[in-house]
C-alpha cells in the first residue's frame, strides 16, 4: 500500500518492506511509494528510532559493524524489535529502512524543495552518514567511535561513505593550499554553454572539473569536495552530524578561507556547529543479505 500525504504521520505505518531488497530505492519508486511526499517528517522519525533503540555493540576498535548487525539479528529472532508504538519491525523492515537511508545519490530520498545546501536538508546532506548519525545526535557516540575497518560498515553507510572511509585517519594531503584555491576555482567554472567562464557559487559546486593534477584523479569523489571545502563541505554549510576532515571525523577543518565564513546560507532549524542533489547514480550496495554477514 502506498503512504499519502493524508497518511497519519508514524513511520510504523509505511510499507519498508518494499525496499527491502538490493537496487529497491530509485527516485521512481520512491516516488511511487509516498516517501518523497513525507520524507520531511519521516527522515528525522528514522534516525530518532535507530539512535535511540538499536544496540550497539564494541569490538576491540570501536563499534562493530558486523558486532552490531549479528546483534540485531538475534534480538528480531528472540526478544523482536518494535517502533515506539510497539508494532514490530521485521528484518525485512529494516532491511528497507537501511536501503532508504543508504541511498546514494543523497538528494533522491529528499522531499521536493529541499535541497542539501541549505535549510532542513542541510542535516541529511551526503557529508552525514545518516545512520550512524543517528547515534551520534541520541546517544552523543561519534564517527571516531566507530571501526571503519570493519568489513560489514557497507551495511552502515551508503556506498560514497564507504569510498570515502578509505583514507579516514590516514589521508595526507599533498596539495598546498594554493594548489588547492586554483583547484576550486577551475573546478568550479563553467566550462561551455551560455554561461561559459561564469564560476558557480561556492556552496553549489557539487563537481570539480577540468584539473589535470595527477594527484587529484585517484582521489574519492566526496574527498575532492571536501578538500576544496565546496558544496556541502563549505564552511558555512557543515555541521556537527557531517564528516569535514577525513583525519578528525568529529571536527571541522579549518576554512581554507577566512571570508568563506561571511557567506552564510540559510541554516536549518537544529543545533548547528562549527563541526560540521548529486552524486553518483545508483542504489546502496544492498542490504538483503544484511543477515548473511561477511
Amino acid at each position: 500500500m502506498n503512504y499519502s500525504k493524508t497518511s497519519k504521520r508514524d513511520i510504523s505505518y509505511f510499507n519498508f518492506e518494499q525496499f527491502s531488497k538490493a537496487d529497491s530505492t530509485n527516485k521512481e519508486s520512491l516516488a511511487a511509494s509516498g516517501w518523497t511526499d513525507n520524507a520531511s517528517w519521516m527522515l528525522p522519525q528514522l534516525t530518532t528510532l535507530l539512535g535511540s533503540k538499536l544496540l550497539l555493540v564494541q569490538g576491540d576498535s570501536g563499534y562493530s559493524a558486523t558486532a552490531t548487525l549479528a546483534k540485531l539479528k538475534t534480538t528480531l529472532a528472540t526478544e523482536g524489535f518494535t517502533f515506539s508504538n510497539g508494532l514490530e519491525i521485521t528484518g525485512a523492515k529494516i532491511m528497507g529502512i537501511f536501503n532508504i537511508l543508504n541511498h546514494s545519490p543523497r538528494g533522491e530520498i529528499f522531499p521536493k524543495g529541499w535541497k542539501q545546501s541549505s535549510g532542513e536538508g542541510m542535516r541529511y546532506s551526503t557529508a552525514v552518514p545518516l545512520i550512524l548519525s543517528a547515534f551520534k545526535e541520541c546517544r552523543d557516540i561519534g564517527y571516531d567511535d566507530w571501526d571503519w575497518s570493519d568489513k560489514n560498515m557497507h551495511h552502515l553507510v551508503d556506498k560514497d561513505t564507504l569510498e570515502l572511509s578509505s583514507v579516514f585517519r590516514t589521508f595526507e594531503n599533498p596539495f598546498m593550499q594554493d594548489e588547492i584555491l586554483e583547484f576550486r576555482e577551475i573546478g568550479r567554472t563553467i566550462k561551455s554553454g551560455a554561461s561559459k567562464d561564469s564560476k558557480k557559487a561556492y556552496h553549489l559546486t557539487t563537481t570539480l572539473n577540468g584539473i589535470a593534477h595527477p594527484l587529484w584523479k585517484p582521489l574519492p569523489r566526496l574527498l575532492k569536495l571536501m578538500v576544496c571545502q565546496v558544496w556541502v563541505y563549505h564552511p558555512t554549510i557543515r555541521h556537527k552530524f557531517a564528516i569535514t576532515d577525513p583525519i578528525n571525523l568529529d571536527n571541522a577543518a579549518p576554512p581554507l578561507v577566512s571570508t568563506d565564513l561571511l557567506d552564510v546560507p540559510q541554516a536549518f532549524n537544529s543545533d548547528v556547529g562549527s563541526s560540521g542533489s548529486s552524486g553518483s547514480s545508483g542504489s546502496n550496495l544492498g542490504s538483503d543479505n544484511l543477515w548473511n554477514l561477511d
